[in-house]
């Protein structure tokens, strides 16, 4: 009986010390919008770490940080509108080992997510008339809004230490003000990322 507990601790240390044997997760990814809305940006790059805080022969279950950068210039009455957007997702992920497949990892994940929008307008080649009140030629402003993310995603081990993946993300965020238009409204965005991993 002691024997029989004893190789039963065995196997619980050898599977923790397995488990968390590289529990660190970095990666950089290329953001795609689908969405077409109201603040239209396109993707630049994004980047995200995970880290595993549970693991069995079935699942996994950790936390992750990701920001993905956006941007957008368009040209809006008589001005030229910059949009740079940083997305930051807080997000809580469980990830599925598929029998016979062991490379392949279906995951989703949920969570937090908080928008810092900066904008720029400058006059576009605008000129004044004698009767024209002068305004502001170069404007810069702020803004913030939250919301929440889910994320629907495959990830491929090439080794045992480079991964890609690809995933869907929607975003639903909650009051966010429209620039130009002077009202808060809900808006939502739907992207795809597709980019490559490291583990540690």
């Amino acid at each position: 009986m002691i024997k029989k507990l004893i190789s039963f601790a065995c196997c619980i240390v050898c599977f923790t010390t397995l488990a968390q044997e590289k529990p660190l997760r970095i990666a950089v990814h290329h953001p795609i919008s689908l969405s077409d809305n109201v603040n239209n940006i396109d993707g630049i790059v994004g980047a995200n770490i995970k880290y595993n805080i549970y693991e069995s022969p079935i699942i996994t279950l950790g936390a992750s940080y990701t920001i993905d950068y956006f941007r957008n210039a368009e040209i809006r009455n008589v001005f030229k509108v910059k949009n740079n957007a940083f997305f930051n997702h807080l997000d809580f992920y469980s990830e599925f080992k598929l029998p016979g497949m062991l490379k392949l990892h279906p995951y989703v994940s949920l969570g937090y997510t908080l928008l810092y929008d900066s904008f720029e307008s400058t006059a576009n080649d605008f000129t004044y008339g004698e009767n024209d009140m002068p305004f502001q030629s170069n404007e810069k402003t702020t803004d913030s809004s939250h919301g929440a993310n889910l994320k629907l995603g495959l990830s491929y081990d090439i080794t045992s230490v480079i991964f890609i993946q690809s995933y869907y993300q929607y975003l639903k965020l909650f009051g966010k003000e429209v620039y130009y238009e002077g009202i808060d409204e809900d808006v939502t965005y739907n992207q795809l990322m597709l980019g490559v991993g490291f583990r540690f």
